[in-house]
């Protein structure tokens, strides 16, 4: 069980966080409110911790800013990966929301927190929606910038639905006695 503090000071109580998957990166596509020519938001999506998303320099696209994640299909998810550049420096996102999309139009808020500047892994659990589309919303960051390494998206495997004649029961809901329970 995990509780995600917003800036509302409620608590969210999010439970069932096993069978949780990382979907592909491969399968991803990022665009970004703003982005650095070369620290483009294709960078967090590629494996590689020595590449990253960049907000432009010098100031010219104050924060909030956000990148944003097409799925690359429809998922029950409930958990975001945030790994900051290696040097833990400059774009460090330090406060965020998250929102979900079916649409990549119209969003909802499902998390907002803080997180320390470091180069540490950090993670965002939230209570299982389905989405298409994830955005990541700095509002605060590191010299007034945001950046990311790598980012990852977890969904939810769910149990596989077996069907007895006209009777549907999610599996390991049967007794000893091949009876089906509930």
């Amino acid at each position: 069980m995990y509780a995600i503090y917003d800036k509302a000071n409620v608590d969210v109580t999010v439970t069932g966080q096993t069978g949780l998957v990382k979907i592909p990166q491969a399968q991803m596509t990022a665009t970004s409110t703003s982005f650095q020519p070369g620290d483009d938001p294709s960078n967090a999506l590629d494996g590689d911790v020595n590449t990253w998303w960049h907000i432009k320099w010098f100031g010219t696209d104050p924060l909030p800013q956000s990148i944003i994640l097409n799925l690359g299909g429809a998922y029950k998810i409930s958990k975001l990966d945030y790994l900051p550049r290696p040097d833990g420096g400059n774009g460090t996102i330090t406060a965020y929301n998250i929102y979900v999309s079916q649409d990549g139009v119209q969003y909802t808020k499902v998390a907002s927190g803080a997180w320390l500047q470091n180069n540490l892994l950090k993670e965002v659990n939230f209570a299982p929606v389905n989405a298409s589309y994830i955005k990541l919303e700095a509002t605060a960051g590191s010299g007034g910038f945001a950046s990311a390494s790598e980012l990852n998206v977890y969904k939810i495997i769910e149990a596989p639905t077996l069907q007895y004649g006209n009777v549907r029961r999610k599996a390991g809901h049967c007794s000893s006695s091949g009876e089906i329970g509930t």
